[in-house]
């Protein structure tokens, strides 16, 4: 997709649970969607929480005033890559975490009570991030793990590279509602 404007759109409430304030993109069979957004616009966009399972790419786009529960304008879970070049991320809100991007490792529980099991490779450069705000943590960039006694996968990466700040939290429950205390983090 390339010179796009999304404005002013809202989610109803059965759809809103799985998007993220701007972009959602889902795959419950095969392989993941590959979608590329170059020179566009997403403004005003409304929804409840995250996208999950996919391939983004995002060139030189602007993300303003976008809200989610989680990742105003961005918010990827499951097994995904995404990479993030040159954009501007402005007055994004999250209810809970990530006020512009939400990106998530570990265990995380569905609208249907399914857990998924997120190892997103996410990538930001030369991104412009201005006030962002999310309620619990990471106003412009949360980097989001939850663990629990199940989980195999490795509990100390870091799959998110970026040029920018970015709040790395643990949260202490698979719905992510709540963080952590230091003492549940350095226990893992």
């Amino acid at each position: 997709m390339d010179n796009i404007t999304v404005k002013d759109s809202s989610a109803n409430a059965t759809s809103a649970f799985n998007g993220g304030g701007a972009i959602y993109i889902n795959n419950h069979r095969g392989d993941a969607p590959k979608v590329t957004i170059t020179n566009s616009q997403f403004i005003n966009n409304k929804v409840g929480t995250n996208g999950e399972t996919a391939n983004l790419t995002v060139e030189n786009t602007t993300f303003k005033g976008n809200k989610a529960a989680n990742g105003g304008a961005i918010a990827m879970d499951g097994q995904s890559e995404f990479s993030s070049k040159s954009n501007t991320f402005k007055r994004n809100k999250a209810a809970v975490a990530g006020g512009a991007v939400y990106v998530s490792h570990g265990l995380s529980n569905t609208k249907k009570g399914m857990t998924i099991d997120s190892n997103v490779k996410a990538q930001m450069t030369n991104s412009i991030f201005k006030k962002n705000s999310a309620v619990l943590t990471g106003d412009d960039v949360a980097y989001a793990r939850y663990y629990d006694e199940t989980y195999t996968g490795d509990t100390s990466a870091t799959t998110l590279t970026s040029d920018s700040d970015f709040t790395d939290v643990t949260f202490a429950d698979k719905n992510r509602t709540q963080l952590a205390t230091k003492d549940f983090e350095t226990a893992l």
